[in-house]
């Protein structure tokens, strides 16, 4: 995948960066999640699995951005991956994310995300020039397995992940520029640009 062609235009996109994980650990971690029976059609309604071609491990999340700045970016993106080896690692364990008024969020971690939080830290550098805020929080590499709108049906979900969610071994190589869409049905990814990382030395 090359890197995007932009227009000047005062159009905007929304973006993001991530690292998409391998075939076989998403395999994984959907097969956990289909094992998952809810105890009632309303609490089924209550959780929305990340669809599979969704999984992955967001690095940066840019928002709303001139289209005509794309090239920039990508730029910025090529630099940080250039600099940095693939990484391997595992999902450890699952937790939530609770927000006021927003659907719960159920995620399985990194157990070391120390190369990850590396990586995030070189394009907040190179994307601070750019314009673009540096992240006020310290990185938590994780995947979102799902989004629940009620406390009670987020409970019923953590508990099964908790107990059928395997320790993944993974291997990161490259970092996508991702457009992000959002939908009624639920958001939709759509790929601009890939960024490979160095193979270790």
């Amino acid at each position: 995948m090359s890197a995007p062609h932009s227009e000047e235009s005062d159009s905007t996109v929304r973006l993001f960066i991530a690292a998409p994980i391998d075939e076989l650990a998403r395999k994984e971690i959907t097969a956990a999640m289909s094992r998952f029976e809810a105890p009632s059609p309303e609490i089924a309604r209550e959780i929305r699995w990340t669809p599979p071609q969704n999984n992955h491990l967001t690095v940066k999340f840019l928002g709303e951005c001139p289209a005509a700045g794309v090239g920039a970016i990508a730029e910025a993106i090529r630099a940080a991956a250039n600099s940095e080896e693939r990484v391997a690692g595992r999902f450890t364990g699952v937790g939530s994310f609770a927000v006021f008024r927003r659907p719960t969020i159920i995620w399985t971690a990194v157990n070391d995300g120390s190369a990850l939080a590396s990586l995030a830290g070189k394009l907040d550098s190179s994307l601070e020039m750019l314009g673009y805020a540096r992240e006020r929080r310290p990185y938590f590499a994780h995947v979102t397995l799902a989004r629940v709108r009620s406390h009670h049906a987020a409970r019923l979900a953590l508990a099964h992940l908790e107990h059928v969610q395997p320790e993944l071994s993974f291997t990161l190589d490259s970092l996508i520029l991702y457009r992000s869409e959002l939908r009624p049905d639920g958001p939709v990814y759509s790929p601009l640009a890939a960024f490979p990382l160095r193979e270790s030395s």
